[in-house]
């Protein structure tokens, strides 16, 4: 990966490229149930090319964003399950934490993910990158759907989460903003859109 992207192509050339073998490489490891340090290596990797990618090529006409979402979520997902299976071993990742942490906020809009972190154990769960991510989660899920038809909607109120939203992505104590912020940035709109406060 490493020769190609770094070579004369630029990231925008070569995308397809690299994604379409990352993708090979990753339905290698699930096939072979690869459970090892290499598979995290190669996963984490992998992931980190597609969160480039979301940042780097996001706006590109030519850029798919949902497929490059599908794969990174694939990636994160099968990271997660490996980091599992490893420390049933009694194995630690020196790189869980931030990964669970991509996983939670890919996942803005599913509970699934609040469900999984949970399940982590404490030295992963109480890191700062995986509480600022679960505040993320947290704050995207907030609701200000209307319960009352007779009542206007909670605009005031809905411009305080979405201000609360976008002042903890833009925190300091979220690194992993930097990583993602196209992402975050359509889920945030998404989000907000859907519940009546535009």
């Amino acid at each position: 990966m490493n020769v190609v992207v770094a070579g004369d192509q630029t990231l925008e050339n070569c995308h397809g490229f690299v994604r379409d073998r990352t993708r090979a490489i990753r339905v290698d490891f699930t096939q072979q149930n690869a459970c090892s340090r290499e598979s995290v290596i190669a996963h984490e990797r992998i992931a980190r090319f597609h969160i480039v990618s979301l940042h780097v090529l996001c706006g590109n006409k030519d850029f798919d964003e949902h497929q490059d979402m599908e794969q990174l979520h694939k990636t994160l997902k099968t990271l997660i399950e490996v980091y599992e299976d490893l420390r049933a071993e009694g194995l630690e990742c020196p790189n869980e934490a931030e990964f669970t942490a991509y996983y939670i906020v890919s996942q803005l809009h599913d509970s699934d993910a609040k469900r999984m972190a949970d399940q982590l154990p404490l030295q992963i769960f109480l890191t700062p990158i995986v509480q600022q991510a679960l505040k993320l989660h947290r704050l995207s899920q907030t609701s200000n759907e209307i319960v009352n038809k007779q009542l206007p909607p909670n605009l005031f109120g809905a411009q305080i989460q979405t201000t609360q939203f976008f002042r903890a992505v833009a925190s300091a104590e979220t690194p992993l903003a930097a990583g993602m912020p196209g992402r975050v940035r359509v889920s945030a709109h998404q989000t907000s859109g859907t519940q009546g406060y535009e």
